[in-house]
């Protein structure tokens, strides 16, 4: 100015570019034992966080497959974004009860059978009664058979009843 004097300001204008990172994290397959599972977004620097479901929680509680991506947003507005397929396995064994016969007066044993791709365990009643694809019984009764798929959790029951027959046989005898 004409005075001679002179006056400045300095201002540094810092642009904020942070840069926020996310991963999902937890289990991605549901089984007959989970039933539902917990994916929760692993994240740096968010200021929010956005799932594609519609959730704006850090984790989420999810019962089905598919995909599922999350978007976090730092306080700069950079944002990251991270996506899973959570995998659904409710995959039940397969399971198929037989006989030899029924209980009577000359067999007092049969043998139940079972045909099926888990671990199979048999029960009279509520009472365990022994495992494996077959069993020998000398009891009349209803009779089941559970089987487990280790690989999804996942079992079949079947049941079968064990007749006991004591009709009398009748010989003719020759005369």
């Amino acid at each position: 100015a004409e005075s001679g004097c002179h006056a400045s300001h300095e201002v540094t204008v810092v642009k904020d570019i942070t840069v926020p990172t996310v991963k999902i994290t937890g289990n991605q397959v549901i089984d007959c034992l989970t039933g539902e599972i917990t994916l929760t977004a692993d994240a740096t620097n968010a200021a929010s966080y956005l799932w594609s479901n519609g959730s704006t929680e850090s984790s989420i509680t999810v019962s089905e497959g598919g995909k599922y991506s999350v978007t976090v947003t730092a306080e700069s507005g950079c944002h990251a974004s991270h996506e899973v397929t959570v995998v659904k396995d409710v995959t039940v064994p397969t399971l198929t009860l037989s006989t030899s016969g029924e209980l009577n007066c000359e067999t007092d044993k049969v043998t139940l059978s079972a045909i099926s791709n888990g671990s199979v365990e048999w029960f009279l009643g509520e009472t365990s009664i022994g495992s494996g694809l077959s069993i020998e019984v000398a009891q009349e009764g209803i009779y089941s058979a559970v089987a487990l798929l280790e690989a999804t959790g996942c079992t079949a029951t079947q049941t079968i009843e064990v007749i006991l027959d004591l009709t009398p046989f009748i010989v003719t005898l020759p005369s």
